[in-house]
């Protein structure tokens, strides 16, 4: 199979796209630095929608990135993606997960909260000052929204770049339908991106 090289902006180790997912990072970045605007990214399962999230993330220069999982087991998953793909910046799990129980979140230095407050904290210093740390990714499920948006600032700075990636799969027919990376068996998945640039 053939690969795409995509820079890698100064992190080492970052797996190389495959030619339609350099595509995709190209087009929806293209797409979404256009403020207000969405983005639907439909893929099979297991075909890097997490990877071209978190690269399109990149490309916008976003700082504070929501991403939105259904399930619990799919936040540890995003959390170690980002870790894989070269991301140091803090990163926080918002749910009822305990990430202290989970020894390989713990080595990926992935903190959790159900504190609306202490992730208000954090989002808060997000920023270019001296007394402020540069980016920030928290995840979360469906289910912790509510932490999030009761938090989130009014007025958000004009030098922040914040992204939301929503992600889920649901299935959307009885018959295989191809998809841009290639047929799905039975159901076709769908990652949805928003990105809101301020």
């Amino acid at each position: 199979m053939t690969v795409a090289a995509v820079p890698a902006h100064g992190r080492p180790g970052r797996a190389v796209l495959h030619p339609d997912q350099a595509e995709a990072v190209s087009r929806l970045a293209r797409h979404l630095h256009r403020p207000g605007t969405r983005g639907l990214y439909v893929s099979a399962t297991g075909t890097g929608k997490t990877l071209v999230s978190i690269r399109v993330a990149d490309e916008l220069g976003a700082r504070l990135v929501l991403f939105v999982v259904p399930t619990l087991d799919l936040a540890a998953q995003t959390a170690l993606a980002w870790r894989r793909d070269g991301h140091g910046e803090p990163m926080v799990i918002v749910s009822s997960m305990d990430t202290d129980g989970r020894p390989d979140l713990v080595a990926a230095r992935v903190m959790s909260t159900a504190d609306p407050y202490a992730l208000s904290g954090r989002m808060s210093v997000v920023g270019r000052g001296e007394d402020h740390i540069p980016a920030l990714t928290v995840i979360c499920t469906y289910d912790s929204l509510n932490k999030i948006e009761s938090r989130k600032p009014r007025t958000p700075s004009s030098r922040s770049r914040r992204s939301t990636w929503r992600s889920w799969t649901r299935p959307t027919g009885s018959r295989a339908e191809p998809t841009r990376s290639g047929p799905s068996p039975t159901t076709r998945h769908a990652s949805a991106l928003t990105a809101a640039s301020t």
